[in-house]
């Protein structure tokens, strides 16, 4: 028969039990937000100030927001978000248009869009992290991590005969779209084949491609597979898989909340601004091209923005206006934001060097050609007057072919973000320059 103490402790045994489990089962739930309390940048962590604080006019940068709707109106986008910062102070920040045109869903400041090549960026910080830790050097050969990019050929031009590449590629050819990788060879693989793959797969097949022309004598753009080349080169240096890496080093130090890969399938699917292209059936619009119909949802996205397993260094990643404008602010602040530092201020400085002389033919990018050049990973204003453009000299950044762009100008302190879904952009972000550059009068 049990003495009152034992039956006494029996009894408070089982509440402790009980409120245990019931403590451990909360913190569980806890651990696993729901969707609403999942993170989300509706509220902006950055100051918001008047215009006139930062040396913006209210009333000129009216004339931003005059300039999207215009664009909307014309049917060449469906929508924007823009966002203009001074000395890490927002003086402008505006949603206009739709995240979804079907549904009629107005967007949102904190909606996560495709980025795009946008991703590129991201990804020549996490190779110069590397150089700055010993781990990567800009003129090692690709093959001393990958040895499939060893003896490389090169396609002769107009022929199917090859000849031995001048020399090896190198990690600086990658991220300045000099090497001759690229997609454009038949050889190539398909985008699609990423879908059941992973980087340390594919990389290896990038390699055995021949090369479009003799390393180094060639600016020729690299939609994926030279920064994909360069995102398995952080894989093996870094010893984990790129979206840990990206995570570990750059998003959450910089409190990138709402950027990653495949936002389909995460918490992040309710704020998606679709991404739409100016014609049926086109992966990627070409920005140059004029508009040649209604705006059509790209349903299935780009084989780049749903990859479960290969993350893509080249334009794999979505996010929102606000995380981009935390990447931003670091590199003008020379590699450190809020006690956080990625990298020097003189690996910042490299960076938006231009380092292909007079190579860059400016068909593609953020800025005309004439004046520009091209950093590692981004193009860099040289001589404003030369291409036309509002934009100060040393301005850099770079824009993906979902239009999603980010322009960082350490001159004046200001950071400049669009972010859009789609479309026929490239008039639309031309004037977000022009109308976001003749606002600021200092």
């Amino acid at each position: 028969m049990e003495s009152k103490p034992e039956r006494r402790f029996g009894k408070w045994g089982i509440a402790f039990v009980i409120l245990g489990l019931a403590t451990f089962i909360g913190l569980s739930l806890k651990a696993r937000p729901t969707l609403a309390e999942k993170p989300s940048n509706a509220v902006t962590s950055f100051p918001m100030v008047k215009p006139e604080e930062e040396g913006f006019s209210t009333e000129r940068l009216q004339r931003v927001h005059d300039a999207m709707q215009r664009q909307i109106d014309a049917g060449k986008i469906a929508g924007v978000v823009t966002l203009i910062a001074r000395n890490g102070k927002i003086v402008e920040f505006d949603a206009q248009g739709w995240a979804d045109l079907d549904t009629k869903r107005p967007i949102q400041k904190d909606n996560v869009f495709n980025w795009a090549s946008l991703t590129k960026t991201i990804t020549a910080v996490a190779v110069l992290m590397m150089v700055e830790e010993g781990k990567v050097q800009l003129r090692d050969p690709v093959w001393r991590y990958i040895p499939e990019f060893k003896n490389e050929k090169v396609q002769v031009t107009g022929s199917s005969d090859l000849v031995k590449a001048n020399r090896d590629i190198t990690i600086r050819d990658l991220l300045t779209h000099t090497s001759g990788i690229g997609e454009s060879n038949p050889m190539s693989p398909k985008a699609d084949e990423i879908l059941t793959s992973t980087l340390a797969v594919m990389v290896p097949r990038y390699g055995a491609v021949p090369l479009s022309f003799q390393p180094g004598t060639k600016w020729q753009y690299s939609g994926w597979q030279a920064f994909d080349t360069l995102a398995r080169v952080v894989e093996i240096a870094s010893g984990k898989p790129y979206n840990t890496f990206l995570k570990e080093r750059i998003f959450d130090p910089l409190g990138m909340k709402d950027t990653g890969f495949n936002p389909f399938a995460d918490y992040r699917a309710p704020r998606l601004a679709f991404r739409y292209a100016s014609a049926p059936n086109v992966y990627e619009p070409d920005p140059n091209r004029p508009a040649q119909g209604p705006l059509k949802k790209m349903d299935p996205p780009t084989p780049w923005s749903v990859g479960n397993a290969y993350f893509s260094g080249g334009a794999g990643l979505s996010g929102t206006a606000e995380d981009y404008l935390r990447f931003a602010q670091m590199l003008i602040n020379g590699g450190e934001l809020n006690g956080k530092r990625l990298l020097s201020p003189e690996t910042i400085l490299m960076m938006r060097g231009n380092h292909v002389g007079d190579l860059f033919p400016g068909f593609q990018g953020t800025y005309p050609r004439e004046g520009t050049g091209f950093g590692l990973g981004v193009q860099v204003v040289m001589d404003r007057s030369a291409g036309d453009i509002l934009l100060p000299e040393g301005s850099f950044g770079w824009v993906g072919a979902s239009g999603c762009e980010g322009v960082m100008i350490p001159k004046e302190n200001i950071a400049l973000v669009f972010m859009v879904g789609g479309g026929d952009n490239l008039a639309a972000r031309t004037e977000f320059h022009t109308t976001a550059m003749q606002a600021f009068l200092q």
